[in-house]
């Protein structure tokens, strides 16, 4: 059954939730072209020994990438049609980072 749940007089239910904690660190990249205009709908990938992901920019040419493990040793690779894939290496993840990620 799918939420909401509605629960008759009398009948019980167990449910188990599991809730993992967040780690403050994140990273927003900013994906623009070389006029500085943003760029939706490029591949982002930020990756690390252990961790992968990628994410689609948003229209504003926004990537958010949550709950990472603060390090000094994440790279970003930006990938769309029409543009050159640039990657990004040494990024430090600590805190709330804001990143620039122009294509090249």
């Amino acid at each position: 059954q799918a939420p909401p749940y509605t629960i008759a007089p009398g009948v019980s239910y167990d449910h188990s939730l599991t809730l993992g904690s967040s780690t403050p660190h994140m990273l927003l990249a900013s994906v623009r072209d070389a006029s500085g205009q943003p760029v939706a709908g490029a591949s982002v990938t930020l990756a690390r020994t252990g961790y992968s992901k990628t994410v689609t920019s948003s229209s504003c040419g926004a990537a958010y990438f949550g709950s990472l493990t603060s390090a000094t040793n994440y790279t970003l690779t930006l990938e769309k049609a029409g543009y050159t894939t640039t990657t990004d290496t040494g990024i430090t993840v600590s805190g709330k980072v804001f990143y620039a990620a122009p294509f090249d």
